[in-house]
């Protein structure tokens, strides 16, 4: 029989009653252990996730706790905090006069529980209590850890997404630092679909969507293109060989003729042999051009040389 996966959500405010919906309505918990000093809200919330998950296609057991409760847990998440210390100020520092005395007011009773799984902290000052945690909780090295800077990241990620137009799935960035007035956003570290942002601004190049593909690239300026997915990968020895699938292709209306031929010659193809770049263009033949009688050849050939 499967272990069953039991985790407890400490402080029921607002960000507390989110991460407990959260896990309820996801299914990954099959019981949840709520935790509050104030009882007739915790019975309330309790209430409403037990309405909340009996349409869901998974079963889950929500129950009101005490602290005593959470050392069957295998995952707390720690949300106590106080948001009206922040009215008229940003500075998330401001909390620790609250936190840092109630997570050492309750630190004890989660040990004396018995708890021996993972503790996640999202209360403010993050970093400041999620180290008090720490201290007072001992358990082993990796096992307390903060939610730090993941909110703001996310937060750049989409702010990015909405600016450039490009889908956040593509875009890579960070906020770091103290989750609050001192994180700041590294720009050496952000890319766009793969590359730095200040390689698109050197090449002048422009990254936009390509056909069939959900993630990479294509460029703005390239006259023609290939949308290819990997398939298989041989391993020859000395190299790998990949074999793929072609899901779009797109050339640039200017380069077809009035008949629907192509002409990629006009535009000044760049070729790569033996570490050496060439300029394509001068156009040698056509299929066929060996066994073409002479009047076939002086007019296919002249209108490639136009």
């Amino acid at each position: 029989m499967a272990k069953k996966r039991v985790l407890g959500v400490v402080g029921m405010g607002h960000v507390g009653a989110h991460v407990a919906y959260a896990l309820a309505i996801q299914g990954i918990a099959d019981e949840l252990v709520l935790v509050d000093q104030n009882e007739q809200k915790l019975a309330s919330e309790v209430q409403d996730l037990r309405d909340a998950v009996a349409y869901m296609p998974h079963r889950v057991t929500v129950r009101g706790g005490d602290f005593s409760d959470l050392g069957v847990c295998d995952v707390i998440v720690n949300s106590v905090g106080k948001i009206d210390l922040l009215r008229g100020t940003h500075d998330r520092v401001t909390e620790m006069d609250f936190t840092i005395p109630a997570v050492r007011g309750y630190a004890e009773k989660i040990k004396a529980s018995g708890f021996d799984g993972v503790l996640i902290n999202i209360t403010n000052p993050c970093d400041i209590v999620t180290r008090e945690l720490a201290l007072h909780l001992g358990l082993p090295r990796g096992r307390v850890f903060g939610t730090g800077t993941g909110l703001d990241t996310s937060r750049l990620l989409s702010a990015l997404a909405r600016q450039t137009g490009i889908d956040h799935k593509s875009i890579t960035c960070y906020m770091m630092g103290e989750h609050g007035n001192q994180q700041f956003a590294p720009w050496s570290c952000v890319s766009f679909k793969g590359m730095p942002l200040d390689k698109w601004a050197e090449t002048g190049l422009t990254p936009m969507a390509a056909q069939g593909m959900q993630y990479a690239p294509a460029i703005a300026e390239c006259p023609a293109y290939l949308s290819c997915k990997v398939r298989q990968v041989l391993s020859l020895g000395s190299h790998e060989m990949f074999l793929g699938e072609v899901v779009g292709v797109s050339v640039q209306e200017k380069y077809f003729a009035p008949d629907g031929s192509l002409h990629l010659e006009a535009a000044h193809l760049v070729g790569y042999s033996h570490g050496v770049y060439q300029r394509c263009g001068e156009v040698l033949g056509f299929s066929g051009y060996s066994v073409a009688n002479p009047d076939v050849l002086e007019k296919r050939m002249a209108g490639y040389w136009k």
